[in-house]
């Protein structure tokens, strides 16, 4: 193959494409996040909004958007973790004849935990739902507990930077070429400092001269 000449604007242009075109993934990932977050799907929605918040090409308002959204998805899984051991106590302590205080509405919401089902994940539509039972100041303490949860969470969590990268197709031979400026009045020279990779100490050459001289005295010596 032929060799190309790679440019400075060569370059410019393809980070530039590949600019854009990261671009577009954040906005199709930021749109699948709300189509997900429409139907209830908060794992896939988490996802979508977790790329959009890494995407370093994204805008910043799109970037804080998803931010935003993303903070709000994990407090509302803390809450439902939180909320869901609270259901498990009371109704642990009332199958045991503790004595416990009857709440219906609590005991509705357990009835349709999806964790108690054995599911992993829940509706974020129906977090308020899952709430009731509760009074509003427990309410308020649960979402306080687990906003503190998520603030020391994304504190530990150092947010990955990659480097970006642009490599054009194997196989192609690439010639890059730049400018050189000199004085108009002198020649342009090339100075090069070459030495050998496989260089032989002075001691060792000395030796090999030593023997090749025996050798050719005895070859001599036995012509004779």
């Amino acid at each position: 193959q032929g060799v190309t000449d790679y440019t400075m604007e060569d370059y410019l242009a393809a980070m530039e494409s590949s600019r854009t075109e990261e671009q577009q993934k954040g906005k199709q990932s930021l749109q699948k996040a709300n189509d997900y977050l429409r139907q209830g799907k908060r794992k896939e929605a988490a996802k979508e909004l977790s790329k959009v918040t890494k995407n370093r090409s994204v805008d910043a308002a799109s970037n804080e958007d998803a931010r935003v959204q993303l903070r709000k998805l994990q407090t509302q899984q803390a809450v439902w973790g939180l909320n869901s051991r609270r259901q498990r106590i009371y109704l642990d302590n009332k199958a045991a004849g503790n004595g416990v205080l009857r709440n219906a509405d609590l005991e509705d919401s357990a009835f349709n935990n999806p964790l108690f089902k054995g599911q992993q994940e829940f509706d974020v539509r129906q977090v308020d739902d899952f709430l009731r039972g509760n009074t509003t100041e427990e309410k308020k303490t649960l979402k306080t507990i687990a906003n503190r949860l998520i603030t020391q969470q994304m504190a530990t969590e150092p947010a990955p930077q990659t480097i970006s990268t642009v490599v054009r197709g194997r196989g192609e031979v690439l010639r890059f070429t730049r400018g050189v400026q000199v004085a108009g009045a002198k020649e342009l020279a090339l100075e090069l400092d070459v030495a050998p990779t496989n260089e032989v100490p002075l001691g060792r050459s000395l030796l090999i001269l030593l023997g090749v001289g025996v050798v050719a005295a005895a070859a001599s010596r036995k012509a004779a």
